[in-house]
Formats: C-alpha cells, structure tokens, sequence
C-alpha cells in the first residue's frame, strides 16, 4: 500500500521544507534589482559594484547637481562595466535616469596600446563624453558626448583620432594629399550630429608640419539614444 500525506506525516513535513529552502536559495541566486530612487548614489549601482569613476554636472539644468559613474562588480575589475546616470533632488538624495551595461568600451579594445580600452569620463558643461583609446603600431582614440534633451539621452557628437607609423590617412581632397617631402601620420574625425558637420584635419609631418582640414554636411539621420549606443569595434575612417 502507497503511503499518503496523512500516514506519513514526518516524510510529508520534509518534503515541503526541502521545496521551501530550494526556492529560498533560487531567490537569493538572483541579484536584485537596484532601486530608482536613493538617499546614496551608490545604492542606484549594480548589486555587487562599486564605483570606478564617478563625476558631478547639472545635466538636466534645474539647478541641481546631477551625477554620472562608471561601475564595476567588486569581485573583478574588468568587463561588464555599467554606466549610472542619476539626477540630484534639492532635499538630497538621486534619482536613476539611465542605467546601460553597453556604453563602456571593454578591457579587450586596448589592444596592445594600452591595458584598458576604456579611457576615461569626463564632464563637459552640460554634457558627459566616455572616451576609447587602443591600437598597437597604429593607435587610436575615440570620444563620444552625450547630452540630455527632449526627455532623454542621446549622442550629439564624435571624435575619432588615428596616428602612427603605419597610418593611412584617407585621400579626401588635393589638400589631404601628402606632398613629395611629407608624410601623414594621423587625422582626426570630428563630427556634430545635432548640426550635421564634420571635419577631418590631416596632420602631415616634413621639413614642417601641416594641417589640411576638410569639411562637409553628414547625412541626416536622427540621433542615436544612448540606451541603444555601443561603441563599435574600431575601424579606419572610410
């Protein structure tokens, strides 16, 4: 005969326990989510991080400062990194704007130029850039600028440097070519996606050196949400 629930009480008791403490281990496996509000700005991390680099601006201009911080896990320096974006309440204490563990170049775009690819944070006015910087015998460097505007976060410019002895600088006008006695050894790629301008300025090294800049309009295209932006692998400028 099949034991019930009701002979065998003791055996019934244990396996409603085991069910408890398996789904009490299952909860606590999983991290928690960080709140959207906090007296302290690092209650807004990741659970299990701490911060990297941290600076203060006022982003969305109400008088008050706001604050941007790269975090990593405390366990381990290196990827994933986390982007928080809080903004200052007049009593005190942060409100999450935006949250992204896809903005920060990884530790493996150094390449052989340097240990990390990601560079640094920096504060600009009103506005934050996170810069990249790799390469090996030809290095590169990239920043991108990010501003807060219509509700939301988005992309308003770019900077691309290339340098090294094995540079190719691209051929854009008879003023980027390089004369008989120069050599390019690096250019630079500034664009402005809120106006739709570029300039790339060549720098040649000879007898003397030179600049050659050129400008012209990029196409319009409506500007990337840092919630989406990840910095994608470096390329020569075309």
């Amino acid at each position: 005969m099949s034991s019930t629930p009701a002979a065998n009480p003791l055996r019934f008791g244990i396996a409603v326990l085991s069910l408890c403490l398996a789904a009490v281990a299952q909860a606590l496996a999983q991290p928690s989510t960080p709140p959207e509000k906090a007296r302290r700005l690092e209650a807004l991390l990741p659970d299990g991080s701490t911060v990297l680099v941290r600076r203060y601006a006022d982003f969305n201009a109400d008088g008050v400062r706001d604050a941007v911080v790269v975090a990593h896990r405390r366990d381990r320096a290196d990827d994933p990194r986390t982007l928080v974006i809080a903004f200052g309440h007049p009593a005190g204490g942060y409100t999450l704007s935006l949250r992204s563990d896809t903005a920060i170049p990884e530790v493996a775009t150094g390449g052989a130029a340097a240990r990390d690819g990601f560079d640094e944070l920096q504060v600009l006015r009103n506005t934050f850039t996170i810069s990249r910087y790799g390469g090996s015998s030809v290095q590169h460097s990239e920043r991108w600028q990010f501003r807060f505007q219509d509700g939301d976060w988005f992309l308003i410019g770019e900077r691309l440097s290339t340098g090294g002895n094995r540079v190719r600088c691209p051929t854009l006008s008879p003023r980027t070519e390089a004369r008989a006695d120069e050599t390019c050894v690096g250019y630079t790629v500034d664009s402005n996606f809120v106006t739709g301008r570029q300039q790339i300025t060549h720098l040649f090294d000879g007898e003397a050196t030179r600049n050659a800049v050129v400008r012209r309009a990029l196409p319009k295209k409506a500007l990337v949400r840092l919630a989406e932006f990840s910095p994608q692998p470096w390329a020569p400028f075309p």
